[in-house]
């Protein structure tokens, strides 16, 4: 399973522990992402004691990356070691979605219609959004008839939209995974959008979503 190896080494868990045990199934693992070394071997395997292994075992099915499965001897009856299938369409997600966010930042902000409230410039590890300018023209006296008095017409700014409501993202609606993935400050998408680390997007969805 070079491809699954691959992936997990990417996008998989952030434990260490818990990805070396994951590496290790995956090396035994058949096209489907099944396996069922023993916990001794995955122990060896992930350079790490037997108690570790069971506890990486347990958190990575509670977290959604194994499926578990007990085994019997079929003469006996007695219990074999636990068969394991990796999550594989969580890790080809994650991987797109990787592959996705570089892409789009190699590319233009225009191409991908970007707002230019989310453009920032990095300075010292502080986040600054350049200044916008209005350029004003110098008033052409030749354009204005004598004895006429031109009054410039009085505007109403309207409230600045929500970045999430600009982008259409329902915050209600927003999965925990993705709010996870949000807080944590990582690439994801939301409801068919690409939300960036370091954009005014991401930002704006953090502060709603600590509210």
């Amino acid at each position: 399973m070079l491809i699954a190896l691959a992936h997990i080494m990417a996008v998989g868990p952030r434990d260490q522990t818990q990805a070396f045990v994951m590496l290790s199934l995956a090396d035994h693992a058949d096209q489907d992402g099944v396996s069922w070394p023993s916990i001794d071997t995955i122990a060896h395997e992930a350079r790490t004691s037997r108690s570790s292994a069971i506890r990486a075992l347990s958190s990575l099915v509670d977290a959604g990356w194994l499926l578990k499965s007990k085994r019997h001897h079929n003469k006996t009856g007695s219990q074999l070691s636990n068969r394991y299938r990796i999550n594989l369409v969580r890790l080809e997600r994650l991987a797109s979605e990787a592959a996705l966010g570089r892409k789009l930042r190699r590319d233009t902000v225009a191409e991908f219609g970007l707002f230019e409230d989310e453009l920032a410039t990095e300075t010292g590890g502080v986040t600054m959004t350049p200044p916008r300018v209005t350029m004003t023209p110098p008033p052409c006296h030749h354009d204005t008839p004598r004895g006429v008095t031109m009054t410039p017409k009085s505007s109403t700014e309207t409230p600045k939209e929500s970045l999430a409501a600009r982008h259409k993202i329902d915050v209600q609606s927003i999965t925990a995974f993705q709010r996870d993935e949000i807080l944590a400050g990582r690439s994801v998408i939301v409801q068919k959008v690409q939300v960036l680390p370091n954009t005014g997007l991401s930002s704006h969805l953090r502060e709603v979503l600590r509210k």
